[in-house]
């Protein structure tokens, strides 16, 4: 009887390390969306700055010109 509890314990435990696991991948995927997302931003921001400047450039070269 002794090994028969056993096997059901080692069952359980296998049930709750699937589900472990299956938590841990979830929240990896997640996390790869989540950094794919700010690196998105990220660019979409940095090409922001670089339209700026090039605009102030513009306006730093035209006020020069007509100085």
């Amino acid at each position: 009887m002794d090994i028969i509890k056993k096997i059901t314990q080692l069952k359980q435990k296998v049930k709750e390390t699937d589900l472990l696991v299956d938590k841990l991948l979830s929240r990896l995927d997640d996390e790869k969306l989540q950094s794919k997302i700010n690196k998105d931003s990220l660019n979409l921001l940095k090409d922001e700055v670089k339209s700026s400047v090039n605009q102030i450039d513009e306006i730093v070269k035209d006020y020069n010109a007509n100085s």
